[in-house]
């Protein structure tokens, strides 16, 4: 499981409607979020009056107006999202607001304090008095603020959130290090509330060393109202999911670096080695003439050649062939116990279809996987040449050309058709 923690905000997109705001829950879900939070205000302690004269805040006054929701209506979402899978939270503006749920505000797993109620010590200590986690905004004050907000408060059960309140946050202004700054001074978990305009500005705050990420889920960005701009489609968080999740892998590798399997094989397929220009009979000691540097690497680069020219080859080299290590030293044959061993067992060997002729033979131990190329598989197969009394087994290719995989459920037609072919 990540240790990042995703929270979908679905606060005012909803817009009001409540079978908006199962399909915001229903899309968080699926983007593989592990929780998504509500907010709640009492529409009779949210303003002082409905005349105000200020213009921001007749655009807000009304926008919660529009995009209220009862508490039973949030508390009828909070279990659709348990039954998703989802933690539940939710934001509250005033203990008032906490009062309108009774009992019932035990139904939710955390609770958030937006930034603009920082100061408000009645509210915290309310809501970290229901044994339920806590989670605290920045925005909007000074550090003078936020050091009296949290130096008062135990060292559990709450986590402080940077946040920058703008509504969206350019890019300039979002102050990532804070979250540095944050973990430094207050020893503890912190987590990133965002509204960037861009989301990828998470990865950034993951990197910094941000265990929570909430972000605002909307269902069209460009949809009326004060959040969707500044919110993330189902598909974006999906994106941001799954960074999440591989972001220790992504950070890893702070010491001596190894390649991974795959860098092997693209060195096997784009590096080179060293081939043999004529024909090398047993004993011949070995010069750089008798050499020719070439693609695939599959023997002896610039690495090893040094430690081989000058000695006289045990086996036989046909002109062409990959010069190998095993060609200094005397062949041998597989013991009687080996090859008990391996018949008793059911042990196979991969090969390649050029190669089963001397693998057979090398290596009699019964059982063969051959790994076909896409060529191979749709080439003439000679099968002439191999022994009736050995099990064979077939992998086929992961591709059906050059640049295609093999999916035979593709909506290109070609790509389709090609998959059904092999």
């Amino acid at each position: 499981m990540s240790r990042i923690k995703i929270i979908a905000e679905i606060g005012i997109n909803h817009d009001g409607q409540y079978d908006k705001a199962e399909a915001l829950v229903l899309a968080a879900a699926d983007s593989g979020a592990h929780a998504v939070k509500f907010q709640y205000r009492n529409l009779e302690n949210a303003y002082a009056s409905s005349r105000s004269r200020e213009i921001g805040d007749e655009i807000l006054l009304r926008e919660i107006h529009r995009a209220y929701m009862s508490p039973e209506q949030l508390l009828a979402l909070a279990h659709l999202s348990r039954d998703q899978g989802l933690e539940a939270g939710i934001s509250f503006f005033d203990v008032k607001d906490i009062q309108d749920f009774g009992p019932s505000i035990a139904e939710f797993d955390f609770f958030k304090m937006p930034s603009a109620e920082l100061t408000n010590t009645q509210l915290i200590d309310t809501l970290m008095a229901l044994d339920r986690h806590l989670y605290i905004s920045t925005g909007c004050h000074s550090e003078a603020e936020i050091e009296a907000a949290f130096s008062r408060l135990s060292n559990t059960g709450w986590s402080p959130m940077h946040c920058v309140s703008n509504y969206p946050l350019s890019l300039q202004n979002a102050k990532l290090g804070y979250i540095s700054h944050m973990r430094r001074r207050w020893n503890c978990a912190v987590g990133y509330s965002s509204h960037d305009d861009h989301w990828e500005a998470c990865l950034l705050a993951m990197q910094l060393g941000a265990n929570v990420i909430e972000r605002h889920i909307t269902l069209d960005r460009n949809s009326e109202g004060l959040d969707h701009s500044s919110s993330s489609t189902p598909y974006e968080f999906s994106r941001m999911v799954s960074f999440s999740k591989e972001l220790d892998l992504l950070l890893a590798g702070d010491g001596p670096r190894a390649p991974n399997q795959g860098e092997l094989l693209n060195l096997q397929n784009l590096g080179r080695s060293f081939f043999a220009v004529n024909d090398l009979p047993v004993e011949h000691v070995l010069t750089p003439q008798d050499l020719v540097y070439r693609s695939p690497n599959v023997g002896l680069n610039r690495l090893d050649i040094d430690r081989y020219l000058g000695r006289p080859l045990k086996q036989p080299v046909a002109k062409g062939t990959s010069v190998v290590t095993s060609m200094f030293d005397q062949k041998c044959a597989l013991s009687d116990r080996v090859v008990e061993f391996a018949r008793r067992t059911g042990l196979a060997l991969p090969v390649r279809l050029h190669d089963i002729g001397s693998i057979q033979t090398d290596f009699p131990i019964g059982a063969f996987e051959f790994h076909l190329s896409f060529s191979e598989v749709l080439s003439d197969i000679d099968v002439s040449g191999f022994d009736a009394s050995n099990r064979y087994s077939i992998h086929l290719p992961d591709y059906i050309n050059s640049t295609q995989l093999m999916d035979p459920f593709s909506p290109d037609a070609e790509q389709r058709a090609g998959s059904m072919h092999i």
